[in-house]
C-alpha cells in the first residue's frame, strides 16, 4: 500500500499539489491513503464509511491526497504523549 506523505505542503495551487503526489496519484492510492491515515489517527469506520471514500477518490483523487496531507500534517505535528 502506498501512504500519503505531506508532501511538504502547504500548496497554493493546483499545479503544485498533482505535480507533489504525481507518483502514487491514483483513485486507488488516494484512497488507501486516506484509509491508513484515519486508521493511524484511530479514527474507527465502517462499511459506509470505506464506501464514500471509495466514491470521493473515484471523483477526484487529487481533493482526497490533500484532504489526507492536512490529516497527516495535523497528526504529525500533535505532540506525542
Amino acid at each position: 500500500m502506498t501512504t500519503a506523505p505531506s508532501q511538504d505542503g502547504p500548496f497554493h495551487t493546483r499545479q503544485q499539489a498533482a505535480a507533489a503526489f504525481a507518483d502514487w496519484l491514483t483513485t486507488q492510492h488516494a484512497a488507501e491513503a486516506l484509509t491508513h491515515t484515519l486508521d493511524v489517527l484511530g479514527v474507527p469506520l465502517g462499511a459506509f464509511d470505506h464506501a464514500v471514500i471509495g466514491e470521493l477518490a473515484e471523483l477526484d483523487p487529487l481533493t482526497v491526497a490533500i484532504v489526507t496531507s492536512w490529516l497527516y500534517r495535523t497528526a504529525r505535528d500533535q505532540p506525542r504523549p
